[in-house]
C-alpha cells in the first residue's frame, strides 16, 4: 500500500486526493483533486466544478492550487 500524493497549495497549506482548492485558471475557479498526472511530473489533477472550465479535468502545478476550500 502507497500513501496518498500530497502537495502545497500557494500558501503552504497541504493537499492529497479528494480534497477541493482554489485554481489561478480563472477568477473563480474551484475544483476537487481526482487523481496524479500521468506525464511523469506528479501534478494534481483538478475536476473543475465551479467556474468557467466548470466538468472539465486539468492537471495544474500545485502553485496553480491557491488555497485549499473547505466543503
Amino acid at each position: 500500500m502507497t500513501d496518498a500524493a500530497n502537495w502545497q497549495t500557494n500558501n503552504g497549506e497541504p493537499v492529497s486526493i479528494g480534497d477541493y482548492v482554489a485554481i489561478d485558471l480563472d477568477s473563480d475557479a474551484v475544483g476537487r483533486i481526482v487523481e496524479v498526472c500521468d506525464d511523469r511530473t506528479g501534478r494534481p489533477v483538478v475536476e473543475v466544478t465551479e467556474g468557467r472550465r466548470r466538468g472539465k479535468k486539468v492537471a495544474v502545478w500545485p502553485n496553480q492550487m491557491l488555497l485549499r476550500v473547505l466543503r
